[in-house]
């Protein structure tokens, strides 16, 4: 069904000035990264779609644009490592630190056992290192009433050693 009726273009253009936000693409990877993020709105979107209406079509649809936004992440990703491959001089430094850094692999610290039992996260870690350093680095505390002090010079446990032999 068609209505008619008269349109104010001078407010749809104001609207459409105000709502509408067109990026600033100047070169082809602002290009690139702005269809990934519309990509990504999209499978987003779509797969909101499909958990609400457990359509097998829609379940397709989300798919295929999982899919799509996958290759576009592993295109950037080998796209971003050709420039940085590019980028190594070899006769500088870059290009050997860039190989001794690949060929060493770094272990991850293990579990420790703190004061609250094994710890897995950094945090805790940083926390059972930091309880740890504190209870190694504090002043002696001497009690005072453990100690009875003679006037002989004598420490008070001197009788008491001597007479267990």
């Amino acid at each position: 069904m068609l209505v008619k009726r008269n349109t104010d273009w001078t407010s749809f253009r104001a609207e459409m000035q105000s709502s509408t936000a067109i990026p600033r693409i100047k070169t082809t990877d602002d290009l690139k990264a702005e269809v990934t993020q519309q990509l990504i709105r999209d499978r987003c979107a779509a797969s909101r779609r499909a958990l609400r209406s457990r359509a097998p079509e829609h379940r397709r649809i989300a798919n295929q644009l999982s899919r799509r936004v996958r290759a576009a992440l592993d295109e950037h990703r080998q796209e971003t490592w050709r420039r940085f491959v590019e980028s190594l001089n070899p006769r500088g430094n870059s290009l050997w630190k860039t190989q001794k850094a690949l060929r060493t692999s770094r272990r991850p610290l293990p579990p420790l056992h703190g004061e609250q039992g094994i710890v897995h996260t950094n945090r805790d870690k940083a926390e059972a290192f930091a309880n740890s350093l504190e209870l190694q680095c504090r002043e002696n505390q001497i009690d005072d009433k453990d100690e009875e002090h003679n006037t002989g010079g004598e420490p008070a446990n001197a009788n008491k050693l001597d007479a267990r032999r």
